[in-house]
């Protein structure tokens, strides 16, 4: 895959009047994105996360950069189902939702369970809450946009995912396998690599329950940058190695941010159920196209419903139908 830091020449977009989301905004590409989206005439803006208290300093400084837009800060635990519902409750309050960005991910060294679900932390945040949050809001952004324009949903993807071995989905039962305690770098990698593998599962379905002209449903690679939270984590070797790759191929956080609006804003229907690299569509993950793996993805579609059944996806899901 050859890479560009900077987007083909395109039409600035206009987002005067819209209302956005952005999950994980407090720092990194998504913290980019709100402070570019502003630019652009939007007119509400929503950041999801976890410290709400952290978070509103650098929204300060959005409200007085961008005096027409409204810029709200709302708890978004992603470790939690509970919040993940909370929030997607508060979003039912708003007038309209024109796009979402699902920018919230971690990428963990070490083997932890979420303590209020019991989950592995990356499978977690990377995808379950993902999971639950983007079909939350599929119904509102299908509803409450302007009937000439498709709501969108943008789900952080990475090209990691392409590369996943995932063992796992030999499993007789997908999750309890994903759960299961790992140890080591290279099984950290491979962890963040089928959480993002499971994302392009989680994309592919939605979009087969979803018309693009209600929904545009897409994830997109914003490429690798050393200002986000996940290398500033890493010590020692691997965080030597990481600015040396950083150095040779990577990008700023404004230009991962533009990967954000280029999936959300610039490009159209054509991405429905789309992997975004580079500013291309790219296939996803080879297993996904040959008969187990459409079988590992229905199975895993029904076992995550299974899992947030309480939390009224099964309802949300049937109203996708009519």
């Amino acid at each position: 895959m050859a890479l560009s830091a900077n987007p083909p020449s395109a039409p600035t977009p206009s987002l005067d009047g819209k209302t956005a989301i952005i999950t994980g905004g407090s720092s990194g590409f998504g913290l980019a994105c709100a402070k570019i989206l502003p630019t652009l005439g939007l007119s509400h803006l929503i950041l999801g996360v976890r410290s709400v208290e952290r978070c509103e300093e650098e929204a300060a400084f959005i409200r007085k950069a961008n005096s027409h837009t409204k810029v709200d800060v709302w708890e978004l635990d992603m470790l939690d189902y509970c919040s993940v519902r909370a929030f997607a409750t508060r979003c039912e309050t708003l007038p309209r939702l024109d796009m979402a960005v699902l920018n919230a991910g971690v990428n963990k060294l070490e083997f932890k369970r979420s303590p209020a679900t019991g989950h592995e932390e990356v499978l977690q945040v990377n995808y379950l809450s993902t999971a639950l949050l983007a079909i939350l809001l599929v119904p509102l952004l299908a509803t409450t946009r302007p009937q000439d324009s498709p709501g969108r949903l943008t789900i952080v993807g990475s090209a990691m995912g392409l590369h996943a071995k995932f063992p796992e989905r030999n499993s007789v039962s997908l999750l309890p396998a994903l759960d299961a305690e790992w140890k080591g770098v290279s099984a950290a990698s491979e962890r963040y690599s089928v959480s993002k593998t499971l994302v392009f599962m989680l994309v592919l379905k939605l979009s087969q329950l979803v018309k693009a002209e209600h929904v545009v449903v897409n994830t997109v690679d914003p490429g690798f940058s050393a200002s986000t939270s996940f290398s500033r984590d890493v010590t020692g070797a691997l965080r030597l190695v990481l600015g040396a790759l950083h150095a040779v191929m990577g990008r700023t956080a404004e230009q991962g941010a533009w990967t954000y609006l280029d999936a959300t804003a610039v490009k159209g229907k054509e991405t429905h159920g789309s992997f975004l690299a580079n500013w291309e569509i790219y296939p996803f993950h080879a297993m996904m196209y040959t008969e187990g793996g459409k079988r590992t993805m229905e199975q895993l579609w029904n076992e995550t419903i299974a899992d947030q059944e309480a939390y009224g996806v099964r309802e949300v899901l049937a109203a996708f139908r009519r």
